[in-house]
């Protein structure tokens, strides 16, 4: 997101793990350090935030990292135009 100079991003989380690490990031050294790191880096994105949403909230970014995961697709969505082969389930999401 930084290295598109996106501004306004809104970056969102349905892993209780990390919203833990986030609301107590003192109770260890590496989980200070990783939301240090990743909250700064948000933060460098002008208008950037967290939220944490339930996981219904992100059907379409689940699916996308299932694709990224299973199909190996190293490169940037971007670089492919977007996700046009999910173009129906976010204008289902949208729509609902």
């Amino acid at each position: 997101m930084c290295d598109l100079k996106l501004k306004k991003v809104i970056i969102e989380s349905s892993v209780l793990e990390i919203k833990n690490s986030m609301d107590h990031p003192q109770l260890s050294l590496e989980n200070y350090t990783n939301c240090s790191y990743a909250l700064s880096t948000i933060h460098s994105i002008m208008g950037g935030s967290l939220s944490f949403v339930p996981i219904s909230c992100n059907n379409s970014a689940t699916t996308i990292a299932d694709s990224v995961t299973r199909d190996q697709r190293h490169h940037s969505y971007v670089a492919w135009k977007g996700t046009r082969w999910l173009s129906s389930q976010i204008r289902q999401e949208a729509s609902a």
